[in-house]
Parts: structure tokens; C-alpha cells; sequence
């Protein structure tokens, strides 16, 4: 899936507190761009689209 920001995310098996964990791929990560949970990328730079 991919942000407004043209930063592609995975969703991945790991779940926490029954959300599932979301993996940017970027090289480094930054506040808006590392492992969070599904709802946080939405939230910050959202939404997250297919494609």
C-alpha cells in the first residue's frame, strides 16, 4: 500500500494488540517513516491506498 507521501507500506504477519504491524520501505527510518501499527501511517500521511 502506498501513502500520499509515495512511501509504500507492508502490511506484516505481526500483530499488536490486534493491529497489524505496517513496515515502510524506505533506507532510513524517521518518525513518520518506521514499523507502526496499521491506524498510525492512515492517521499521519494517510490514506494508504493499493496500487
Amino acid at each position: 500500500m502506498t501513502d500520499r507521501n509515495g512511501v509504500v507500506w507492508a502490511v506484516t504477519s505481526a500483530v499488536w494488540d490486534r493491529q497489524s504491524v505496517v513496515w515502510p520501505y524506505v533506507p532510513v527510518f524517521t518518525e513518520g517513516t518506521r514499523p507502526m501499527l496499521y491506524p498510525d501511517p492512515e492517521a499521519t500521511a494517510g490514506p494508504l491506498t493499493r496500487g
